[in-house]
């Protein structure tokens, strides 16, 4: 078992002289055998002391950071910290965090930074097509599958089709039709695909492919459905790029089927 240990004790604390002065702050956790951040957060008071404290004190949770933490503690180091800025409102703190999220690559945090969907990290290209409301014009018999916190900006094309194809709560057999799937993002179209066939499973039966992240939708459906494709080349610089109109909360929408 590991206790919180001395020299994490030496520095776990501000005196309230600082809390008092300093308001809410950004702050990077960083692994000092190999410099790099692994964690990006806001807070005020003795916020930044406390993942340590968690990590070395209840053993009995478990998460990326925590474990990093005490990997770190396990080697001899300390986690080093780093107040990127202070004396901030809670909406600057948001907005600073957001951005360092943004910046930094293989973090441990488990959400996006405040309203990363909206205005966070994101190309020219991207930005033209979200402001320009260049709207596509679906003509061809789809299903618009909304990809939610599925989608990030620096996936691979493989990535985009796994976390694209399944698994969905819907009945394609109502939609006979249907001869393409789009991914949509931030009601952005990302990717066409021609789609050759469906296939469903039982949810408690899906082993999730590692190029897609866990399914974390709640729904009492016991069979999802996946469709297996390939890129539909023919067509998909007509939509990509393009803007969709918001629907309902349901992430799949069926159009012209």
């Amino acid at each position: 078992m590991i206790d919180l240990s001395e020299r994490s004790l030496i520095t776990s604390a501000f005196p309230q002289t600082v809390i008092e002065k300093i308001g809410y702050y950004v702050y990077r956790l960083v692994d000092p055998r190999d410099g790099q951040t692994f964690y990006v957060g806001k807070g005020t008071g003795n916020r930044i002391f406390q993942h340590v404290a968690e990590a070395l004190t209840l053993r009995d949770q478990s998460s990326l950071k925590l474990e990093r933490i005490r990997d770190i503690e396990l080697s001899g180091n300390r986690v080093r910290y780093v107040i990127h800025r202070h004396r901030l409102s809670e909406a600057e703190a948001f907005l600073v965090e957001g951005a360092l999220i943004d910046a930094y690559e293989e973090l441990t945090n488990l959400q996006l930074g405040h309203d990363a969907h909206v205005c966070g990290a994101t190309t020219v290209d991207d930005l033209i097509a979200l402001y320009d409301e260049d709207e596509a014009l679906i003509d061809v018999p789809a299903v618009l599958l909304n990809l939610n916190r599925q989608y990030d900006r620096n996936l691979t094309s493989e990535e985009i089709y796994e976390r694209t194809r399944g698994y969905w709560v819907m009945n394609p057999t109502r939609h006979s039709a249907v001869r393409f799937a789009m991914a949509v993002s931030d009601g952005i179209i990302r990717e066409v695909y021609e789609i050759d066939g469906w296939v469903s499973q039982r949810a408690s039966e899906i082993v999730e492919s590692e190029l897609r992240r866990s399914d974390t939708s709640q729904t009492t459906s016991a069979i999802r459905w996946s469709f297996q494709g390939k890129v539909a080349r023919d067509i998909r610089e007509r939509f990509i790029g393009k803007t969709v109109q918001a629907g309902s909360q349901n992430p799949v929408r069926w159009m012209n089927c």
